[in-house]
């Protein structure tokens, strides 16, 4: 979800409404994936650097995820449309409990669905799950010669499927 900052300058809009801009349009790029036959999508929503901004900009964006995350409950036509099942990754102990709420009361109301998935990636990095992953590996195990691809994959957050095809949207190169 990069570029939502540079969409708000460009067109003269507030921080706040190029975010939930982007949200918008992110929800019709997810419904024409399950629409081409991708069952899985996993959004970087928030990473872990994010918690380095400004506090307003870190405010904002924890309330549109609250707020994004409270309507898409059973009653959402996406979830509905796509029997779709939300769950929400990373270092969730790093936020705030009024949004711990909104993502609990979504992951629990669409937690049985068994259509498509939609993994969203808050307070993450893909090396902070790479660490985590080894961690709970060589703490399963006690050994560093019992780790292995399928136990690293066994305690990474997504646990499933493997990664077919990453976006990155956003005019920086890495």
């Amino acid at each position: 979800m990069d570029g939502n900052r540079r969409y708000a300058k460009d067109n003269s809009i507030s921080i706040a409404a190029g975010y939930l801009a982007g949200a918008k349009a992110l929800m019709k790029i997810v419904d024409t994936c399950f629409d081409c036959g991708v069952n899985v999508v996993s959004l970087y929503a928030f990473s872990l650097e994010n918690f380095n901004r400004p506090k307003e900009q870190v405010d904002v964006l924890m309330k549109l995820l609250e707020g994004s995350l409270g309507e898409m409950g059973e009653n959402d036509p996406l979830v509905k449309k796509h029997n779709l099942r939300i769950r929400v990754l990373g270092r969730l102990e790093l936020l705030e409990d009024h949004v711990l709420r909104a993502i609990s009361k979504t992951m629990n109301a669409t937690e049985n669905n068994r259509g498509k998935i939609v993994n969203i990636c808050v307070a993450y990095t893909g090396t902070d799950e790479i660490a985590s992953a080894i961690r709970e590996t060589v703490a399963g195990s006690g050994f560093p010669s019992k780790i292995t691809s399928k136990s690293l994959t066994e305690n990474m957050f997504m646990g499933f499927p493997p990664l077919d095809l990453l976006i990155r949207c956003g005019d920086e190169l890495a």
